[in-house]
């Protein structure tokens, strides 16, 4: 038998599995693991997407009610201030007349209940002491706190109930003489949350005794102190006890279902204790329940669909692949060109109007055979051209090295993710570390915390994609030995000609000289050599901005200026020594009266500025009557008093003076000199 005839039967006694059913199969199998995986994170999302919905919905509850109890402090607070604006209130704590407080409170207090829903009253003196209580509850800490800070607070105090509880300071001749408290049960507000929200609430102490449920259950460890709805929170708490524990509630997705409803419960935090919020979400679990099921329905549909897609198309280019695949190990027997041409011929389907995949298939394996011989005798060349080139390069290196090492500069190397590749003698001096501790590190580690980390790597990353050509900025190293070196820095790409990758070269300076100049400049301009308080520029500065911020939220600011009268007798009598003395003198009371929100300024010799932030007219007048009245009180050459005047402009809500302000003060002082008053409040 010949070897031609040979190689026939060889073909034609093998035996296989067609390719068309080989894939038919196993992409059948992946496309029934791919429903599978469709139908699980289908279900996932749709769970997932239901949670999110439940968690949406529970945070905006809980906001809203907290909310609502920040709102009903606000209008404790509105109350508090109101009253403790009254003359007879401050003058009867002033005097500690404890008739008066009682029949006072007796009176607000029932008005109070009725038109504002407060449930008592409490009046302090400025050492704490209870001077009357009507339906209090006793000595409340708030009270310490409204008097050491002079300000309205308010917090949410827990008994054997809770309420929101909330003071304001009482003021008499501009001096504080004792707090007012008020305080509205928080039952109050989850009535109202219900109502709004449609959402039932049950309150919890964390510090008492085991809920009492009508039939043996386990009851959570807490106590149960107020509900809306009794008649159905208790049920559904009951029915929650039996299934998950108190800490439990604390996670998404808890569900009770009691009769033909679905409850959510889930704890928000109210001053330490929980409040139970208890939504129906009947609706949105069937609904949820539906989505599953109508996506598990199309999922099956749409596998069927894409089996039978997938077979019609593979029938035919799967059924020409296979009569070109009896060709290919005609190659590998070793027939020569006229035999794989006439084979080739031989098995082409002649009534065919079109190439496709297999034709090519043909072609490429007969090109093959005439190519690999040349494609080893060229890669033998291009071995020996890369032996070459290496050599070149670790030449060019090591010059390099040299170079970076020679120079006084700071010069970085890194790559395209803005990593240290190398680090020059000068860079490593600096930094106080070794080579291997920083190569691979991201650049932003050679540089001092608070330098802007973040943007600088995102303009390296933007340089490195090609968004930017060059980048400078300033940044600070720090060694480990705490020595520190302010830098210029300037970032520049980096290519290789012979590849597409990209490096970044940095190259920084020292300019700590500059910079510690700068500084120091810097406060001068911005401060009076003589009384280290802002400058007028500076003062202006701070009026302007604080006016921008009183003109958004809506808060009133105030500007007070000062005239030292003593300050031009002082200093033609006793020269710049005694009248230098003078002014640290007022300096000093000036810091020691203002408060820690306001600003001071030297606007000029003898003349200092005071800006009061946040602060109502009321408040203003009586603490313009304080720095008066210090300022009196500062004695000169013997017995002589310091003589002072001062004029105050007040910034409402509704004023649109904020360019002015500070001139319109000085214009208060100018009608307090004319009229010889010791201060003067322009209307």
């Amino acid at each position: 038998m010949s070897e031609k005839g040979s190689i026939e039967v060889k073909k034609s006694a093998v035996r296989y599995l067609s390719l068309k059913w080989q894939t038919f199969g196993w992409a059948s199998i992946v496309l029934v693991g791919i429903f599978a995986a469709f139908l699980y994170f289908a279900n996932e999302y749709s769970h997932r997407q239901f949670e999110l919905k439940l968690n949406q919905i529970f945070q905006k509850n809980g906001h809203q009610l907290d909310g609502l109890i920040e709102n009903s402090a606000d209008q404790l607070i509105e109350l508090a201030n109101t009253v403790s604006r009254n003359s007879l209130l401050g003058a009867a704590v002033s005097a500690n007349e404890h008739g008066a407080l009682v029949r006072l409170t007796g009176d607000l207090s029932w008005t109070l209940l009725i038109q504002a829903g407060v449930d008592t009253i409490s009046v302090y003196d400025s050492k704490r002491q209870l001077l009357a209580n009507e339906g209090g509850l006793g000595v409340s800490q708030l009270a310490q706190k409204v008097l050491e800070e002079e300000s309205a607070q308010w917090h949410i105090q827990c008994a054997l109930s809770c309420y929101v509880e909330a003071g304001a300071p009482i003021l008499a001749g501009g001096e504080l003489v004792g707090a007012l408290l008020l305080t509205e049960p928080l039952s109050n507000v989850m009535l109202r949350f219900q109502r709004i929200s449609n959402v039932d609430t049950a309150l919890f102490l964390s510090n008492a005794k085991d809920i009492a449920f009508e039939e043996p259950a386990q009851p959570w460890q807490k106590n149960l102190i107020a509900s809306t709805r009794p008649e159905i929170t208790r049920a559904i708490i009951r029915q929650a006890a039996l299934q998950f524990d108190y800490a439990e509630l604390k996670d998404p997705n808890r569900l009770v279902e009691t009769g033909e409803h679905t409850y959510e419960m889930r704890r928000w935090p109210v001053a330490g204790n929980d409040v139970l919020l208890i939504r129906d979400v009947s609706e949105e679990v069937l609904l949820a329940s539906n989505t599953r099921e109508d996506g598990f329905q199309l999922g099956l549909l749409l596998m069927l669909l894409a089996e039978c897609a997938m077979l019609l198309l593979l029938w035919g280019p799967l059924n020409r692949l296979k009569s070109s695949a009896r060709l290919v190990p005609l190659l590998a027997e070793g027939f020569d060109d006229s035999d794989f041409s006439r084979n080739t011929v031989e098995k082409s389907n002649s009534s065919r109007l079109f190439d496709d995949e297999s034709d090519l298939l043909r072609v490429t394996a007969f090109k093959l055979q005439h190519k690999m011989s040349s494609l080893n005798t060229e890669l033998s060349l291009r071995e020996n051209l890369l032996e070459d080139r290496g050599r070149e390069l670790e030449q060019q290196r090591d010059l390099l090295d040299q170079l970076l090492n020679s120079v006084g500069a700071v010069i970085v190397i890194l790559n395209a993710a803005g990593e240290i590749e190398l680090l020059n003698r000068a860079g490593l001096q600096l930094s106080g570390r070794a080579s291997a501790e920083l190569v691979g590190q991201p650049f932003v580690t050679l540089l001092e915390e608070g330098t802007g980390r973040a943007n600088i790597m995102k303009r390296l990353l933007d340089l490195a994609d090609g968004s930017l050509t060059d980048y400078e900025h300033d940044g600070a190293i720090l060694s480990q030995n705490g020595n520190r070196a302010n830098l210029a820095w300037r970032h520049a790409v980096l290519y290789e000609f012979d590849s597409e990758r990209r490096q970044i070269l940095s190259i920084a300076v020292d300019i700590s000289a500059r910079v510690k100049s700068a500084s120091e400049s810097a406060w001068i301009a911005n401060h009076d050599s003589t009384t280290g308080l802002y400058n007028r520029r500076r003062f202006e500065e701070d009026v302007a901005s604080s006016c921008a911020l009183a003109s958004r939220t809506k808060s009133p600011v105030a500007v007070m200026v000062v005239d030292i009268v003593s300050y031009g007798p002082t200093l033609g009598a006793f020269g710049s020594e005694r009248a230098l003395d003078l002014l640290s003198r007022v300096t000093h009371i000036l810091e020691a009266t203002a408060r820690s929100s306001d600003c001071l300024g030297k606007l000029s010799d003898g003349r200092f500025a005071v800006l009061l932030r946040p602060i109502d007219q009321h408040e203003a007048e009586q603490i313009i009557e304080r720095y008066a009245k210090r300022l009196r009180a500062l004695y000169l050459q013997g017995n002589e008093l310091c003589q002072s005047r001062i004029g105050l402009a007040y910034r409402t809500t509704e004023s649109g003076e904020d360019a002015f302000l500070l001139e319109k003060a000085e214009s208060a002082l100018l009608m307090a000199q004319k009229a010889n008053f010791a201060f003067y409040v322009a209307p």
